[in-house]
């Protein structure tokens, strides 16, 4: 059942912020929101889940279908709408057309934008691939498939670098880049909201309790996933609030999942 309960408590939280943000911060462009609803909402199911569930939960499985959900559904998704709401700023820019011919022009070009945009994302593409190849039980040829087991053995560890190297010359939370509020309000969506609505949905709709019960909310409590930084700078849009938002749930995961552990 942490499949179900993953999705609704993570769209739950993005829903959440994205409708605080839109109060608090009218002088945010929509992406920008978007990209630190998503840090609010997204955890960062393997590399913590997978030793969390071990030492904590004892079954590493239980980390399994919330790393489903997320990189084949939330993930694939979230790319997509950042897609379109990139392709729609893009257009607006670059767009010198009259009033009248612009509305629709720019309404046909956005459908077309986002199709192609969408369709070629490789993220979403190598989610349906790998749920294809899963369904069907392929393989992929050896040589192909040493090749990407070596690219996906890099990937972890770039996108650690490429993290680490943000940091280089930055201070967290500085009040100069403005973001500092919208950090806080990510990170306590993220490590206090998130796990509340996983407790909530598992308990009111699927009647969780004891092992399963912690599990959904232990996973919820983790902290933002890096790919949202990467999805972030891919974009162009919410670096500051990615960033720092990974940071500090990072830091203050850990207290607050042995506080979950201690309460269930």
């Amino acid at each position: 059942m942490n499949s179900p309960v993953a999705a609704c408590s993570a769209a739950g939280t993005l829903l959440l912020y994205l409708l605080v943000s839109t109060l608090a911060f009218r002088d945010r462009w929509s992406g920008e929101r978007f990209v630190a609803g998503i840090s609010a909402s997204l955890v960062n199911s393997t590399n913590l889940g997978l030793p969390i569930a071990a030492y904590v939960l004892g079954d590493i499985r239980l980390a399994a279908p919330v790393i489903a959900f997320q990189l084949a559904i939330y993930t694939p998704l979230y790319i997509i709408l950042l897609d379109q709401v990139s392709g729609e700023r893009n257009i607006k820019r670059r767009s010198n057309m009259s009033a009248k011919n612009a509305k629709y022009s720019r309404r046909l070009f956005t459908t077309l934008n986002t199709f192609v945009q969408s369709a070629a994302n490789p993220i979403a593409l190598g989610a349906l691939m790998g749920l294809l190849f899963s369904w069907k039980q392929w393989r992929v040829p050896d040589f192909l498939d040493e090749t990407l087991d070596l690219v996906g053995g890099a990937a972890v560890p770039l996108l650690l670098l490429s993290f680490g190297l943000s940091l280089v010359g930055n201070k967290p939370l500085s009040r100069s880049e403005g973001r500092r509020l919208d950090v806080l309000i990510a990170a306590v969506f993220k490590l206090v909201l998130h796990p509340l609505l996983a407790y909530l949905t598992a308990v009111l709709f699927f009647q969780l309790e004891g092992p399963a019960l912690l599990a959904a909310v232990v996973m919820a409590g983790l902290p933002s996933a890096q790919n949202v930084f990467v999805a972030a700078i891919r974009y162009g849009t919410g670096e500051i609030t990615a960033r720092d938002t990974v940071l500090v749930t990072t830091v203050l995961a850990a207290p607050t999942i042995a506080l979950f552990v201690v309460l269930l």
